[in-house]
């Protein structure tokens, strides 16, 4: 039986990737031209994944922004916040 529920950490500040960091999170930064969040949250539906949980901290609002719905995925997330 495959899981149903994902839990994705995204609430890092980035210090080690500044300036990069200070103006958008460390998931959202691309690799080959994708946020490396997308890679991520693919990884999670392949895994079965239908609810995907999103620790956001740093800039949280633009990774709530860019999930959105959660259509582009086929998931329904529900967003974290740790302070």
């Amino acid at each position: 039986m495959r899981p149903q529920l994902a839990v994705l950490l995204a609430a890092g500040r980035g210090k080690r990737l500044r300036p990069h960091t200070d103006t958008t999170p460390k998931p959202l930064l691309p690799v080959e031209g994708r946020p490396t969040l997308d890679f991520t949250l693919q990884a999670a539906v392949h895994a079965g994944g239908k609810q995907v949980g999103v620790v956001i901290g740093h800039l949280g609002e633009l990774i709530v922004e860019y999930i959105g719905d959660g259509s582009a995925w086929g998931i329904e997330p529900y967003f974290c916040e740790q302070k």
